[in-house]
């Protein structure tokens, strides 16, 4: 569930991107349509980033029982900096999103 609600998350922030630039040559959508519709998938972001957070908690207390030795020590400092990078990703993301549905 991480992984796909991850990828979720993507796809909101993809969508609103391409309705945003698109919206110009579509005539006839009301403004207040298009504002619901931008902020439904504002919502379901943010509800996929909730799930990755939560499934991404469960994940770390697996690997922790289940990981011991030398490659755990190099593969935990790795996934730091992916999630550290992530992190990144996702709050400027999250930021863009936010800005397509309430601006």
């Amino acid at each position: 569930m991480h992984d796909l609600f991850t990828g979720l998350w993507i796809s909101t922030v993809l969508v609103m991107y391409l309705l945003r630039k698109k919206v110009s040559l579509v005539h006839g959508i009301p403004a207040e349509a298009f504002k619901d519709v931008m902020k439904a998938f504002f919502l379901l972001g943010i509800f996929c980033l909730l799930i990755v957070i939560i499934t991404g908690i469960i994940r770390t207390i697996n690997y922790k029982f289940a990981n011991n030795g030398i490659s755990w020590i190099v593969r935990k400092k790795i996934l730091v900096i992916k999630h550290i990078i992530l992190g990144i990703v996702f709050l400027c993301g999250t930021y863009v999103a936010y800005g397509y549905a309430f601006n």
